[in-house]
């Protein structure tokens, strides 16, 4: 088994299979999956750990523009208490693409509740700065026979409108 300790990375190529990894990801934002533009991904039976404590964007996994991608049984712990609203905590983000599959796979999240950004034009999945899986924009996507439980870590007592979404379709 691949053990991956505080290292994120993106991937743009086609036709790949990630299994039996392990990612221990405490370090200050970023993506530790990265997925833009590809198709045919597999990330199949991987283990994220990922602890934040940073004010900066952050995300477990991240589909950006792909295509028949599939995170299968996969394993995702996720812990962040940042209140800033200024920036981005999802564990799955998916944008565009089509044909994607979320399946079998056990998510646990604790996030912050947060404001809306209710500045920026609906659908868009960025007016909820929280979620558990935020999908935008992807024909086709599939979420099927996940496990998707989300508390709140914390909470900023000067919130107008305190949000926490589980899962966001936008």
């Amino acid at each position: 088994m691949l053990i991956i300790n505080n290292i994120g990375f993106t991937l743009k190529a086609n036709d790949l299979t990630l299994k039996n990894a392990v990612f221990n990801y405490d370090v200050s934002g970023g993506s530790v999956i990265s997925l833009e533009g590809t198709s045919n991904v597999i990330i199949d039976n991987v283990t994220i750990d990922y602890k934040t404590s940073s004010d900066s964007n952050s995300y477990a996994v991240d589909l950006i523009n792909s295509n028949n991608v599939q995170l299968l049984n996969n394993n995702i712990r996720y812990f962040t208490n940042v209140t800033n609203t200024n920036v981005y905590n999802y564990v799955i983000k998916v944008v565009g693409g089509s044909n994607n599959l979320v399946r079998g796979n056990k998510i646990n999240a604790f996030l912050p509740l947060k404001d809306c950004d209710f500045s920026i034009p609906f659908p868009n999945t960025d007016i909820d700065l929280v979620a558990g899986v935020a999908v935008q924009s992807s024909n086709g996507f599939k979420f099927l026979n996940n496990e998707l439980n989300v508390s709140v870590s914390a909470r900023d007592s000067n919130l107008f409108y305190p949000t926490l979404d589980s899962f966001f379709n936008g």
